[in-house]
C-alpha cells in the first residue's frame, strides 16, 4: 500500500476524532451540568482526590480521610494519575478550583486515552503486518466494544490511561529488541515508570 507518512498521520488523526465523537456525543447531557453522573465509583474517587489536592496544595494530604472512616488510610493507588488530573485542571482554571472542570478533565482524559489507543496499535501492527493491516487494526481498535464502553466520557478511570501506556510500553519493547540503543532503552524505561505510577497492578503486564 503506497501511502505517505503525512497521509498516515491524517488517517490516525481522523480515527482519534471518530473515537472522541463516539465517546462524547451520547453523553453530552450528562456532562453539561455538575455534579456529573459517572457510571463507576473510581471516577468519583479521582474527582474527590483531585479536589483534595487542589484545595490543600501545596500541602498534600498523606491519607484518604474518606476511606476507612474514621481512622483514614493511605492512598490505595499511585500518585501519577490524580496529580496529572490536578495539573490539567489547575492550568485550565488558572489556579482556581472548580468542581465541574475537574469532572470534565477526569472524563476527558479517559475518553482521549481510549481514542489515542489507535496510535500504539498502528505502530505495533505496522511492525508485524505492514501499513495496510496496521491501519485496519488501528481503525478497529477505536470501536472495540469493551474498550469503548470502558473509556467513554462518563465511564473511564485510570485504567484507560494505563491501557494506552501498556501498548506504548509493548511498542517500546519491540523497538528495544530491534535496536537496543540508549535512546530506545530510555523510552522504554520512561513508559515502564509511568505505567507503574498509574497503577501498581501494572506488574501484570
Amino acid at each position: 500500500m503506497n501511502m505517505s507518512r503525512f497521509s498516515e498521520k491524517i488517517l490516525l488523526f481522523f480515527f482519534i476524532l471518530i473515537g472522541l465523537l463516539l465517546r462524547y456525543l451520547p453523553f453530552l447531557n450528562e456532562l453539561a451540568e455538575s455534579p456529573v453522573l459517572f457510571y463507576q465509583p473510581d471516577n468519583l474517587y479521582y474527582v474527590r482526590r483531585v479536589m483534595t489536592i487542589l484545595n490543600n496544595f501545596p500541602e498534600i494530604p498523606k491519607f484518604d480521610y474518606y476511606l476507612n472512616y474514621s481512622e483514614a488510610v493511605d492512598f490505595p493507588s499511585p500518585p501519577f494519575y490524580p496529580f496529572f488530573l490536578s495539573l490539567v485542571s489547575w492550568i485550565i482554571t488558572l489556579g482556581k478550583t472548580n468542581l465541574h472542570v475537574v469532572e470534565l478533565v477526569t472524563s476527558g482524559v479517559a475518553a482521549l486515552s481510549g481514542s489515542l489507543i489507535c496510535i500504539p496499535v498502528y505502530l505495533i501492527s505496522k511492525k508485524i503486518m505492514g501499513k495496510k493491516y496496521a491501519l485496519m487494526a488501528s481503525f478497529i481498535s477505536v470501536f472495540m466494544p469493551l474498550h469503548y464502553w470502558y473509556t467513554n466520557a462518563i465511564d473511564g478511570d485510570h485504567h484507560a490511561l494505563e491501557s494506552l501506556m501498556a501498548l506504548f510500553l509493548f511498542n517500546s519493547f519491540m523497538e528495544v529488541y530491534k535496536d537496543n540503543s540508549l535512546k530506545e532503552i530510555t523510552k522504554f524505561a520512561i513508559c515502564l515508570l509511568i505505567i507503574f505510577l498509574i497503577w501498581q497492578g501494572a506488574i501484570l503486564y
